[in-house]
């Protein structure tokens, strides 16, 4: 099958978080198992800097080729009309296409284009038609765009892909859905990571426990105002542990942060370390003793799938995905959105014998349903059933 997917930014542009790695490491996937894979995507690297890579042109990423276009004005929405004359060009190709929706140019393009050439087209929702998460930030503009400008769009796709069952229920467009999970790249494995890696990289944590979070440091979406409340609440009963910020700061909240931290007095035990990707980031996991993710709203959760990987108990709310599972498989303690009970979290995982509880058994879920070899050819199967 030739297979176009369309997503305004890619790798290696990591800062823009997880749905250039879903497509990323799903292209691979699909690309392993015999279908030829295209990706249409921007140059972007972050809101103000492009790539350094080759533009208007074919590039081979991972045995997939990829076009990365230059954006022409609002590097906020990446409106780009070389995108649009490429996708408009690759789409004769296609049988196929997979559009990553987040309220960008590209994700309009591609479904629109597809549409008008009559080609199938999936909408992956990526946790962006979450209704909580809506309300949080441009609700009315985005429930305008959604009726308008893309409700053809999503109302003719074969189907919007849900990470899972939890967001489904919970979204826009969720009578359209079919769950799609995110996974796990096991190719990205680092297994020969040198042990004190990342602690050598932060001294501070050196003969210290530490907690780690990992994504973009958006407070009101990965709430991550209530784990300072949380933590806060804990350091003077715990002081022998630290906690992680590990991620870009793509919407300028770091300075919100440092002043949070400053207030409860946890400058020394709060540590910052910018994105971390590859080797590092793959010792940060190995390193850490547990994994929060205190979200307010989120789909299935890529760093969080990571961290179940690397075997760490995960401390999440119940408004992230996949939170049901956690609970019934043993992986870790789901808590509501609530500073109160996320400190009561931390209390719990501060305790070695709690967190050999919980440890590895995130892994043997992982490697058991979300290694993405199985995602992609459940996708490919699904869409054999609905084209043919």
């Amino acid at each position: 099958m030739r297979i176009l997917q369309v997503i305004s930014h890619y790798v290696p542009a990591y800062g823009f978080g997880g749905p250039l790695r879903v497509a990323h490491s799903l292209g691979k996937a699909l690309s392993k198992q015999g279908h030829e894979v295209r990706v249409c995507c921007t140059n972007m690297e972050t809101p103000e800097a492009d790539l350094n890579v080759k533009v208007s042109a074919p590039v081979q990423v991972d045995q997939v080729t990829v076009f990365y276009e230059p954006v022409s004005v609002s590097r906020y929405l990446g409106f780009s009309m070389r995108l649009f004359s490429r996708v408009r060009q690759q789409i004769a190709w296609a049988d196929v296409v997979l559009v990553h929706f987040h309220y960008q140019f590209a994700n309009w393009a591609g479904a629109w284009l597809a549409r008008k050439h009559g080609k199938p087209y999936v909408l992956f929702a990526h946790g962006c038609l979450q209704r909580s998460g809506i309300k949080h930030k441009r609700s009315l503009l985005k429930q305008l765009v959604l009726a308008t400008v893309e409700k053809e769009n999503f109302s003719k796709a074969l189907f919007v892909a849900f990470t899972c069952r939890d967001e489904q229920d919970v979204s826009f467009f969720s009578e359209r859905g079919h769950v799609i999970p995110n996974g796990f790249d096991d190719s990205s494995y680092q297994d020969h990571v040198p042990v004190g890696l990342f602690r050598s990289k932060f001294p501070k944590l050196i003969g210290k426990d530490f907690f780690l979070f990992l994504g973009r440091l958006d407070i009101a979406h990965k709430g991550l105002d209530l784990l300072i409340e949380a933590f806060a609440q804990v350091a003077c009963e715990i002081p022998n542990l630290n906690l992680v910020l590990a991620g870009p700061d793509e919407r300028g909240e770091r300075a919100k942060l440092d002043e949070m931290i400053r207030a409860v007095g946890l400058t020394d035990r709060i540590i910052f370390t910018g994105l971390v990707d590859g080797e590092l980031k793959q010792a940060a996991l190995n390193e850490a003793d547990a994994f929060v993710l205190p979200s307010r709203f989120e789909g299935a959760s890529i760093a969080m799938l990571e961290a179940l990987h690397a075997g760490l108990p995960v401390l999440i709310t119940d408004q992230i995905g996949m939170h049901p599972e956690i609970a019934s498989e043993g992986c870790g303690i789901v808590v509501p959105v609530e500073s109160g009970q996320l400190a009561e979290g931390l209390r719990k995982l501060s305790l070695a014998h709690i967190r050999a509880g919980f440890e590895n058994r995130g892994r043997n879920l992982v490697r058991r349903k979300y290694l993405w070899d199985a995602i992609a050819a459940g996708l490919i199967g699904q869409l054999e059933r609905r084209i043919a």
